[in-house]
């Protein structure tokens, strides 16, 4: 499972014919980045390759523990700052019950030890929270595409994601409905 799309907003909201769909996918872009943002996590793992400098805060003193700094959901090729690719027999991906990762830890009776004399170390892999969006997240999101929806055509003057996005406020996460609030607060990182 994707993000939720502007169809399944409309699907949702019970809205018929093309009329705001421009609207509606700028609702739904703009409330998956809030949410990204919000809990500083991506939800749907996609391939990327990322690098890290061998010193603090990827890694760590003894140089056999590298901190991700984000989710992760698999590894595809290791690549130690010296050039060699690690073999998934050199490393355990912590936790050991994820996805997601969030650290990667050399063998402690191997001689191998995070470098970057060559190159800076690099990970290619899967990032983000899961393969697909968990359904919960999923749901969420409606729900608040609904809430920022409703906030856009209520004239009350509501909390509206996008026009504190365009003005470059910053919504608390107080202005949300209290159930709202505990939801996304259970997936912050």
């Amino acid at each position: 499972m994707t993000y939720p799309t502007t169809t399944d907003l409309k699907a949702w909201l019970s809205i018929d014919g093309a009329g705001e769909d421009t609207e509606l996918g700028k609702v739904v872009n703009g409330v998956i980045g809030f949410v990204e943002r919000y809990t500083g996590r991506v939800f749907v793992a996609a391939a990327g390759t990322r690098t890290f400098e061998a010193d603090a805060p990827y890694v760590n003193r003894d140089r056999r523990r590298l901190n991700l700094l984000a989710d992760l959901v698999s590894v595809t090729t290791l690549t130690n700052g010296d050039g060699n690719v690690l073999s998934s027999s050199d490393y355990t991906l912590y936790p050991q019950y994820g996805p997601p990762y969030y650290e990667i830890q050399l063998d402690r009776r191997g001689v191998k030890v995070f470098q970057d004399s060559v190159q800076a170390i690099s990970l290619l892999g899967s990032w983000g929270f899961s393969s697909s969006c968990p359904a919960a997240v999923f749901e969420m999101i409606l729900e608040l595409c609904q809430f920022d929806y409703q906030a856009l055509h209520s004239g009350s003057g509501g909390v509206n994601l996008i026009a504190s996005r365009q003005t470059g406020l910053v919504v608390a996460p107080d202005a949300f409905p209290p159930r709202l609030r505990e939801m996304l607060d259970q997936w912050r990182r």
